[in-house]
């Protein structure tokens, strides 16, 4: 398509219609977006135009509409960018320069940091938890955990392990677990069949 000598206010070259602009005068502050030239007022100094968009000088200060807004990033949990003020995404407690690079994560909702990303670190049963940098299997003989992999809520049982305050211990050979303890194992009468001289004989042993 030709390019047509006369084009819209704003434009440096453009097709038909005058108003499909190519490139802008950046010398006037005009700026490209889409197929139209934009003026970027920078006559108080707090923006100025690249080319592509309009930008505000002043640091954590954006583009909203025709003025620039404020963004307070103090806190770290937002990140300024052209003409938007992001919160981090979700997992991600801080971040810097981009929504997306993560400097800390949440923790308390599972979430632990990779690179520059938060990964959820799946808890539904209860049987991990995020350690900031990595998603922990709970310590033996824990079932479930929380806060840490040896904060233990509740213990296996089943294995011979009893709760003592937040760990899970496993009871000494001959002892059962109680689940808050240990005992030693209950004494029964075991019969054997059978013998040499055809009685049955009887006899206490500890069961194991």
């Amino acid at each position: 398509m030709a390019v047509n000598s006369i084009c819209a206010i704003g434009c440096t070259t453009c097709t038909s219609p005058s108003t499909n602009c190519q490139s802008c005068d950046t010398s006037k502050d005009y700026y490209l977006s889409g197929s139209e030239c934009f003026y970027c007022d920078a006559s108080d100094g707090t923006k100025i135009s690249t080319g592509t968009t309009c930008m505000c000088t002043e640091t954590d200060y954006f583009l909203d509409g025709k003025d620039c807004a404020h963004c307070d990033t103090s806190d770290g949990t937002r990140v300024t960018t052209a003409n938007s003020c992001d919160d981090c995404v979700e997992g991600c407690l801080t971040c810097s320069g981009s929504a997306t690079n993560c400097l800390t994560c949440d923790t308390s909702n599972h979430y632990y940091l990779t690179g520059s990303d938060c990964v959820y670190c799946e808890n539904s049963d209860g049987t991990r938890v995020s350690t900031g940098d990595a998603c922990e299997e709970c310590a033996l003989g824990c079932l479930t955990c929380s806060g840490t992999a040896t904060n233990c809520l509740t213990c296996d049982t089943a294995s011979n392990y009893y709760q003592d305050d937040s760990t899970c211990t496993l009871c000494p050979e001959g002892e059962l677990s109680t689940g808050i303890g240990c005992e030693r194992r209950s004494k029964t009468l075991c019969m054997s069949f059978g013998d040499s001289a055809g009685f049955n004989d009887m006899y206490e042993v500890d069961c194991v």
